[in-house]
């Protein structure tokens, strides 16, 4: 995840598509998926949903 949407998604709001460093392609919806920073650091979880957007 990008660093500008870290905070935000510290918070506990979405995260985007624009605010992804990158994703493993072909991620199903409603996957659960692990966030890591841009230094790879765990900042979480979330599942993926519609358009890779996580949810």
């Amino acid at each position: 995840m990008k660093p500008a949407g870290e905070q935000s998604f510290l918070y506990g709001n979405h995260i985007l598509k624009s605010g992804l460093g990158r994703i493993t392609e072909n991620t199903p919806q409603y996957q659960g998926v692990i966030v890591y920073s841009m230094n790879d650091l765990p900042l979480g979880f979330k599942c993926a949903g519609p358009s890779t957007r996580l949810i």
